[in-house]
């Protein structure tokens, strides 16, 4: 938004804090920076998964295709990259080959307009520097950006994207609101959802028998099990100083009706709803009275989605907060070694997540370009990412919708000795996706998103490591929400270098 009524009211004091946020945050940067880079580089060793990190079969699989041919276009014989007249930049691709169906499937009926996508890397901040640089070029080197959602703002206030023609996309009345919205900036759509992502709360279903109403629920039901061999953690989760921290601290607020950030982009932590969600991650990590266990131990705290699922498939979490992927992984085990486990949406409303396609404002092809948008996020599409690559859809027909998956076995194929039909992975249900969907929110929408978490990333860390140490000289939650309210104000007005 070029225009934002509160940014007049607080103008003076986002200048001031420009500077006050560069001076303190300096004074803490020398350990925040090397907690966090540490943190992103151990994300980034397991990151052919990124945000969904735990499909780890199919992921290797697919980097090796990626390294065998840079840009698969059709079937049978990989053509030359050459050959493709639209080029989509991506992450690796996690879906064990299935967006590429999706794309052969483009590629079957346009063969003048063929297209292929080319890998960039695995690893999400490497994947947007990469492409900004390629979008600040002006070279047009690509068709179509593949951007996670919280990028749009950044790249669309850039001038970098063409608008969209919605005249050619199908049914997207169909597309839930906030779906559909998160790929809009100025009040101009410029990206439709390939995919989306929502998180679910995982339980051991041997040991809770309900699922917990509010965090409130949630937190007496760790109490209750706390010290109960083998459980070690009571809320596992996304802590490490990256991009996971901030999405989970979010959702801590939202829990207790505040928000970090409002639709203007004013920062709105230091409020009684938001200080109470902030103090509740703050318990959370604090050692238990009588020097019992942490809801939150400190060992998590440099947990990205791996570590999380680790945590609670080895039996040692009784709750994990983490992306829909989590679902298959855990079903997938087989039956002697797998977890007892249920999902829920969240009983709060959780991050949206997902990937977006936007056509290049620099393509030589815009209207090509436009219509494999239109094809790859429309209903066939988004029903053949969800039944065979469990990813979770913008479309609820894709729910319903009839698919064959030929890369996918069926339970019959499957069984033998070894490896009954029951150890057959299976895609997080319907109805538990079509409610997280409902409730989920976007992150703060502004292009200089990145800015605003990297701080919050270093910040968030550095007062979740006091407090799990037991310290008593911690900033309490309200003198942290008083203190970073001005640094974030600053960084959401791109007066902080991300």
């Amino acid at each position: 938004m070029t225009a934002r009524p509160a940014r007049a009211a607080r103008a003076a004091r986002a200048a001031h804090a420009a500077h006050a946020a560069r001076a303190a945050h300096a004074a803490r940067a020398a350990h925040a920076a090397r907690a966090a880079h540490a943190a992103r580089a151990a994300h980034a060793a397991r990151a052919a998964h990124a945000a969904h990190a735990g499909r780890a079969a199919r992921a290797a699989l697919a980097v090796l295709l990626v390294l065998v041919c840079a840009a698969a276009c059709t079937g049978g014989a990989a053509p030359e990259p050459g050959n493709c007249v639209l080029t989509i930049a991506t992450g690796v691709d996690v879906s064990g080959g299935v967006r590429q169906q999706v794309l052969d499937r483009w590629n079957a009926g346009h063969p003048a307009t063929r297209a292929c996508f080319r890998t960039i890397s695995p690893v999400a901040d490497e994947q947007r520097g990469e492409m900004m640089a390629a979008a600040q070029s002006g070279g047009g080197a690509y068709d179509v950006y593949n951007l996670d959602i919280q990028w749009i703002p950044e790249f669309a206030q850039g001038g970098h994207l063409a608008a969209l023609d919605g005249w050619r996309h199908e049914a997207v009345a169909e597309v839930p609101g906030a779906v559909w919205r998160a790929g809009a900036w100025d009040g101009v759509q410029y990206a439709a959802p390939f995919n989306t992502d929502v998180p679910l709360l995982f339980h051991r279903a041997d040991r809770v028998r309900a699922a917990p109403r509010d965090w409130a629920a949630l937190m007496a039901e760790v109490r209750a099990h706390a010290g109960a061999a083998p459980t070690r953690t009571g809320l596992a989760g996304q802590y490490a100083a990256y991009e996971g921290l901030v999405v989970n601290a979010m959702e801590a607020v939202w829990a207790h009706g505040g928000a970090w950030a409002g639709p203007e982009g004013e920062v709105t932590i230091d409020t009684a709803e938001g200080r109470a969600g902030l103090d509740a991650l703050i318990q959370a990590v604090r050692p238990g009275s009588g020097g019992g266990p942490a809801a939150i131990p400190p060992h998590t705290l440099w947990h990205t989605e791996d570590d999380a699922l680790t945590e609670f498939r080895e039996g040692h979490a009784l709750f994990m907060r983490n992306w829909a992927y989590a679902y298959e992984v855990l079903s997938g085990e087989e039956r002697e070694n797998r977890v007892p486990f249920a999902a829920e949406p969240l009983p709060w409303p959780g991050v949206l997540g997902g990937q977006y396609l936007a056509v290049s404002a620099a393509t030589d092809h815009p209207a090509e370009a436009q219509d494999l948008v239109a094809a790859l996020t429309g209903r066939e599409a988004a029903a053949r990412l969800y039944h065979c690559g469990g990813f979770a859809p913008a479309r609820p027909s894709a729910f319903t919708a009839t698919v064959s998956c030929p890369n996918r076995p069926t339970p019959e194929a499957t069984a033998s000795p070894s490896a009954p039909a029951q150890t057959l992975s299976a895609i997080a249900p319907a109805g538990v996706l079509e409610a997280a969907l409902r409730t989920a929110r976007p992150r703060p929408p502004t292009p200089y998103y990145t800015q605003f978490s990297r701080l919050l990333q270093d910040e968030l860390h550095r007062l979740l490591r006091c407090h799990a140490a037991g310290e008593a000289d911690c900033e309490s939650a309200a003198a942290f929400a008083r203190r970073v309210t001005p640094l974030l104000e600053a960084a959401l007005d791109g007066k902080i270098s991300g």
